[in-house]
């Protein structure tokens, strides 16, 4: 190879992974729309992506609170949780001329409780996250607002608090105040402002700063800067309007962390397990915390989305919770979860990881939510009269997804007559004890359907031929389906389904 087609060669190669990164790049934005005193979020993400790409990958939007947690509302094109429906909707489309695709989320009406960030993230067919995109929602309640929503600080740290009021009226603050105080989490308050003036400028070796000013829409900010953030700065950051008199008017705070453990779970998300499959999460410190999990206890639990009860799954590795529906093994400083979707969606909900210190408190917790996609099964039969001859279809139906789930769930074929039952075939093999020439078995385990072939059809065939989802491990049977054939003559069978 010459000099020139070596740099040829790199030069495309490097125009290959440009391309391969501009390709999972993200954007997200939100556009406001106000009707009828209600404040509506437009939430849009896009990348260069055809849609045919979210086929083995997902385009996810979560919502990250004022207490740190995040919640998982899409998955690229439904929502995970049917309660969502009354609040949000998620639509998607792909711009011809750019090839772009867009994800569209909408909440109906922005509140308080809106306040934090929406995360759009790109995941590979693993789940794991490769770009991510986030937006920052701030809403007024009763003419007052505070930004950042949460604080996860570290010690030595200089944070700046944003308390924010949308009052148009100038003559409402010669009656009024605005103040900012902390509260411990020992519940101490002490106020540190009011309006642009310092109360209390420095507590414990913290010391504090406070700017006003306000902007071109009319908003005016009152900013409180923290210097040499400490645990004992861990609370709350109250931001609040009231009278000279001291009636409360409206308030808001922010949450405070210091130097605060972190917890992943991995994968990030399961939008659909099928029913009887196992599904497998490791919940551990992230890195630059793993001392965390190594010195104070792992605990799952799970808060039901049928009625919202709450269960305790397991402390450390002790399972407390149905061993025939939960495994619990641990991993190091990790703890394992494996928990395997029922019919009757007992395993339906989000499921909690907690890091606890040694009096029980909580130090850090994360979720991942869980649907169960129900299995069908589905038979079907044809038959030719010259010569006589059936053919039986069965298959799964629903949303099976993982390539796994037929390597230990099987799909059996059996005749049944007179009471008497003879297993035919499983996944496709067909038994020793039967003529190959007379029964042709063709199975497909990635599509998951399983064809019987039976020729030379004779009255002796007449019976029920049953179609059974196994599972292999357990021998219980998930799903159930029967043809029946009837006749006394070749010319004249007859098939029930």
């Amino acid at each position: 190879m010459t000099r020139l087609s070596v740099i040829c060669l790199l030069v495309l190669l490097a125009c290959m992974n440009t391309k391969a990164l501009l390709a999972r790049r993200l954007e997200a934005k939100l556009t406001e729309v106000s009707t009828n005193n209600k404040r509506s979020g437009f939430f849009l993400c896009s990348t260069n992506e055809r849609q045919k790409f979210f086929l083995n990958n997902a385009l996810t939007w979560s919502k990250i609170g004022k207490d740190g947690k995040e919640k998982i509302l899409s998955v690229n094109w439904q929502l995970v949780d049917q309660n969502l429906y009354s609040s949000y909707s998620i639509a998607s489309t792909t711009d011809v001329s750019s090839t772009k695709s867009f994800f569209a989320l909408t909440k109906d009406n922005l509140t308080a409780e809106d306040n934090g960030e929406y995360v759009c993230r790109l995941l590979d067919s693993n789940k794991i996250s490769k770009a991510e995109e986030r937006v920052t929602v701030v809403v007024f309640e009763n003419g007052l607002a505070i930004s950042p929503y949460r604080v996860e600080g570290t010690t030595g740290q200089a944070i700046a608090i944003n308390c924010m009021s949308n009052e148009i009226n100038s003559d409402f603050f010669t009656n009024h105040v605005v103040y900012m105080s902390h509260m411990d989490k020992f519940g101490n308050i002490r106020k540190l402002s009011e309006n642009d003036t310092l109360i209390d400028s420095a507590t414990n070796g913290t010391f504090y700063d406070i700017i006003y000013k306000t902007d071109e829409n009319g908003i005016r900010h009152y900013v409180l800067t923290v210097k040499g953030l400490s645990k004992s700065d861990e609370g709350m950051f109250i931001c609040g309007i009231e009278t000279k008199a001291g009636e409360t008017v409206a308030v808001t705070n922010i949450s405070v962390t210091v130097d605060a453990p972190k917890l992943g779970i991995s994968p990030m998300y399961y939008i659909q397990i099928p029913t009887d499959m196992y599904a497998n999460f490791q919940c551990a410190c992230l890195p630059g915390y793993t001392e965390y999990c190594q010195n104070y206890t792992l605990s799952w639990s799970l808060i039901g989305r049928s009625d919202g009860t709450f269960q305790n799954i397991s402390i450390g590795n002790q399972l407390i919770g149905d061993p025939q529906l939960y495994h619990i093994i641990q991993e190091g400083s990790a703890i394992n979860m494996s928990i395997l979707a029922v019919v009757d969606n007992k395993t339906e909900g989000d499921f909690i990881c907690s890091l606890k210190d040694d009096y029980g408190d909580e130090l850090a917790s994360t979720s991942v939510p869980v649907t169960i996609s129900p299995i069908t099964l589905g038979a079907l039969a044809t038959t030719n009269a010259y010569p006589a001859s059936v053919r039986l279809l069965c298959a799964l139906g629903g949303t099976v997804g993982s390539r796994r789930y037929m390597s230990f769930h099987t799909l059996i074929w059996s005749h049944r007559k007179d009471g008497v039952e003879t297993t035919i075939s499983r996944n496709g093999h067909l038994a020793e004890v039967l003529d190959p020439k007379k029964y042709t078995v063709v199975f497909d385990a990635s599509s998951h359907f399983v064809i019987l072939d039976i020729s030379d059809l004779r009255p002796e065939d007449n019976g029920e031929y049953i179609c059974r989802l196994n599972n292999s491990k357990t021998g219980n049977v998930i799903r159930e389906k029967q043809v029946e054939i009837t006749g006394k003559d070749t010319r004249r069978f007859k098939i029930a389904v």
